[in-house]
């Protein structure tokens, strides 16, 4: 309800609903923020630059920078733009020079996508010394650096876009080889009308020549989706997965389930249990979590073990066969102040292994897999630090389309597809992303992206990478332990340990 309220107030509230928007918009929830930050872009009242700009602090904050949070600062700097202020011009120059440049001697990409939008919103504010950042980041050595710096040169008012920035942005355009890339630089180019050179043609790689019948060293996708309780979003699940047995292929995810936290929970049980016989595993995400606001963290021990054991006894009640279930798996999320929680989610989580809710599944599973797997089209390997590759498909947030986000994750995968021996290629982000609703910034593009790419890589292109396949965490386990033959000989798959 508290979502549904902050979006319809954001899509129709007036002037007289500012003080509720500029509450929300600093908020501790992204999924309120969203809604809030585009109604005040829709009211566009200089009011609102200080509430705006109070917002972005939070990005100085411990996990301000997260995948699923770090999109947000975007969206408030692009409101910025369409409220119009010039004030906001010098507190953006702050709000960058305060953020974290570096981790471990390399750049912090989160930082750099920032500063791009912040040097887009001060041109289009008026700051003309604003023109020669954008063209550099148009000439940056990073992928998305250069992507992220063509739409917001798109997103500049006509009258805004200066000689040098349009120069910079037809010489990427025309001079750019990697393919997905080239694609969003080229678009903005014949967006602004620029004459950008044919340019050397798009490099795939690799080749399909490079896939041999020989290649018999199986590549693999393990899927992680939190919460698992969004009815539409499971429907979706599901028929990936009946989709893909039909084909004779195989995709599964492992479901950690809170399964009061929104919507029909008897049909919820049925979808769960269609999903766990097609092997998916399930896990404990607590009976309620988070619902409607609430924070789990904030809870003392004993109501915290209530709820992991209410969730425990729900999931075995309901889902016949499933007597060992994971333990529970979250870090918590929000911009909560870490002093006003009773314990840190990794508390949390060690206290699940301590009351036995581990039974008889290994608790400490891989759970950062090959980093750079969307490298290089996403970024250069090893030059970024970026938790994008390795948490929610937050590639979706920097996607203006499906098709971009298939295109990228295509370019990556026969990267990934011709180097094997690493680890699986891994996405791990929410059920509620694959529904209908958009409930944080660029959600609404994941299902289509995450479906689009999958049903290219194991059905469509089953001849050429006939050795990629969904794999557990359980099973993946096994596997770096060096008992693979185990999987072989087993007569039912191995899945939540039994």
């Amino acid at each position: 309800m508290r979502v549904e309220l902050a979006r319809i107030i954001g899509n129709f509230g007036e002037a007289g609903d500012l003080d509720t928007l500029h509450g929300w918009v600093g908020g501790q929830w992204v999924e309120t923020q969203l809604p809030a930050t585009r109604g005040l872009a829709r009211l566009k009242n200089p009011a609102s630059v200080e509430p705006v700009l109070e917002a972005l602090k939070l990005a100085l904050r411990p996990r301000g920078l997260y995948p699923t949070h770090f999109r947000i600062f975007t969206e408030h700097i692009r409101t910025l733009t369409e409220i119009g202020d010039p004030r906001a011009i010098e507190p953006l120059k702050k709000f960058i020079a305060d953020l974290p440049a570096e981790n471990g001697g390399k750049p912090v990409v989160q930082t750099r996508i920032l500063a791009v939008n912040a040097a887009g919103t001060r041109l289009a504010l008026g700051e003309a010394a604003a023109a020669g950042e954008l063209a550099a980041f148009l000439r940056d050595g990073d992928a998305s650096v250069r992507r992220e710096a063509a739409k917001r040169a798109v997103a500049l008012p006509d009258n805004r876009l200066p000689a040098e920035v349009g120069a910079a942005l037809a010489e990427a355009a025309a001079a750019e080889t990697e393919p997905y890339t080239a694609l969003v630089l080229r678009r903005a180019a014949a967006a602004r009308g620029l004459p950008a050179a044919a340019g050397p043609a798009p490099v795939f790689l690799p080749a399909e020549a490079d896939t041999t019948a020989a290649d018999t060293e199986p590549r693999y996708v393990m899927i992680n989706l939190d919460d698992s309780s969004t009815i539409d979003a499971m429907e979706r699940v599901l028929a990936m997965c009946e989709f893909c047995d039909r084909q004779g292929r195989r995709l599964v995810f492992r479901l950690m389930v809170a399964p009061a936290s929104r919507f029909d929970q008897d049909y919820l049980a049925v979808l769960l249990k269609r999903l766990y016989d097609r092997g998916c595993e399930i896990g404990n995400h607590t009976f309620t979590h988070n619902n409607d606001g609430f924070d789990y963290l904030r809870l003392p021990e004993h109501e915290m073990e209530a709820e992991f054991r209410q969730c425990q006894s729900w999931l075995r009640d309901r889902i016949p066969g499933l007597e060992r279930v994971y333990a529970f798996w979250s870090g918590g999320s929000g911009f909560r102040p870490r002093e006003k929680t009773k314990m840190a989610g990794e508390r949390s989580r060690e206290l699940a292994v301590e009351w036995g809710l581990a039974t008889d599944i290994p608790y400490d599973w891989p759970r950062s897999f090959n980093p750079d797997f969307l490298a290089p089209p996403y970024h250069d390997p090893g030059k970024f630090v970026s938790w994008h590759t390795r948490n929610d498909l937050s590639s979706a947030y920097m996607f203006d389309s499906a098709e971009e986000g298939i295109e990228a994750l295509k370019s990556s995968f026969r990267v990934f597809y011709a180097n094997p021996g690493g680890r699986p290629m891994f996405f791990g982000h929410h059920d509620w992303p694959l529904g209908e609703e958009e409930i944080r910034p660029g959600v609404k593009l994941t299902y289509e992206v995450l479906w689009g790419f999958l049903k290219w890589a194991l059905v469509e292109e089953r001849n050429r990478f006939p050795n990629f396949k969904g794999i557990t965490p359980l099973e993946y386990a096994y596997i770096t332990a060096g008992r693979a033959a185990e999987l072989e000989n087993r007569k039912e798959p191995l899945q939540n340990g039994r």
